[in-house]
């Protein structure tokens, strides 16, 4: 047990505190349904410190139904709407996958994930950012996967157990529980998204704090340059970024000759860089009655240009006028150069 590499510690409701949590690197709730405000808010900072959150529904439908009604970690949950659906089977969508998670079952070398069914699930709505880790063929989510500050959280629409679904049964139930707990301690990359001057932070093992760090950022030209000291916040060792004034990805090393210990992308939030034309309502909803004037007058430009076009002759009338023309011309001159000289 020692060895193995994912090493447990059963946690009780009396020991979920800052101290402790800061000891672990991802913490499964698995069926838990009277979870405390203040228990709520040590878990979500330590996950914006970094720490991997991964949520189960009870195994009892009756308790997953009373926690999907009043979940106690509110908006910490990756989906804005859980109902509980019972007899309606259904087996996991086929690849190719978008998630790093189920991206290794992509290449079909590991096997499938779709050969398990479910007739009890979560029906989840995916929160603002929520990715979809892997569906049913259906659509309906079965693993939804979020970045939150540092951190990432994993809901899962399926408990442990096999009371729901036949996935612990399956195969590739083992390696996906590793990819899942790799992806949630940032094994896994998964870049994070930054808009500009927001600031990033990182949980790091506490010797660490008071430490320099280093950054690899758009204008250092390649090289990790001195931008900080580890922090100690709330218990924990921090490293904290809030250059991000350039756009592009960013790499913070405690060594800069080390692997780095965290990265993440500046970019514009994506309705700024949204291609997709805008409605002529949408427009009018934003700007209102100046995009009203501006509409008149365009109508305006418009109607005196289509009158203007609509008083020339039609186009097929103007080519044969002009063939007409010029077959006179030629004519003309044919006859006139044509005649015998005396």
């Amino acid at each position: 047990m020692r060895d193995f590499p994912v090493q447990l510690s059963p946690l009780t409701l009396s020991e979920i505190s800052r101290d402790r949590l800061s000891e672990l690197d991802v913490v499964i709730l698995a069926g838990l349904t009277n979870l405390s405000r203040e228990h709520g808010e040590v878990i979500r900072a330590f996950v914006e410190a970094g720490g991997g959150l991964w949520i189960c529904p009870p195994s009892d439908p009756e308790l997953a139904r009373e926690f999907s009604l009043a979940s106690p970690l509110g908006q910490l949950l990756p989906a804005r709407e859980l109902k509980l659906i019972e007899g309606r089977s259904g087996l996991p969508a086929s690849a190719p996958y978008d998630h790093a998670i189920t991206g290794f079952w992509n290449t079909g070398k590991a096997g499938t994930l779709s050969s398990f069914f479910s007739d009890t699930y979560w029906e989840m709505a995916p929160a603002e950012g929520a990715e979809t880790v892997l569906a049913l063929n259906n659509g309906a989510p079965l693993f939804l996967g979020q970045s939150s500050a540092a951190g990432r959280i994993f809901l899962s629409a399926l408990p442990l157990d096999g009371s729901w679904s036949q996935l612990p049964l399956s195969p590739q139930f083992v390696p996906l529980v590793q990819r899942t707990l790799q992806w949630l301690n940032g094994s896994v990359e998964s870049l994070a998204a930054v808009s500009p001057g927001e600031g990033w932070r990182v949980r790091v093992p506490a010797i660490n704090v008071g430490r320099p760090f280093y950054a690899q950022t758009p204008w250092s030209e390649g090289a990790a340059q001195l931008a900080g000291q580890v922090e100690f916040q709330s218990g924990q060792a921090i490293l904290a970024y809030t250059d991000t004034r350039a756009l592009g990805r960013y790499q913070l090393y405690l060594d800069p000759e080390a692997s780095p210990v965290g990265s993440f992308g500046v970019n514009l939030v994506p309705y700024e860089t949204d291609l997709r034309p805008v409605s002529s309502q949408q427009l009018e909803d934003i700007l209102g009655s100046s995009l009203i004037n501006r509409n008149d007058s365009e109508q305006t430009q418009k109607s005196l240009a289509d009158r203007m076009l609509g008083a020339l002759p039609d186009l097929w009338v103007i080519l044969v006028t002009l063939i007409l023309l010029t077959g006179a011309v030629e004519l003309t001159h044919a006859q006139r150069y044509s005649r015998t000289e005396r």
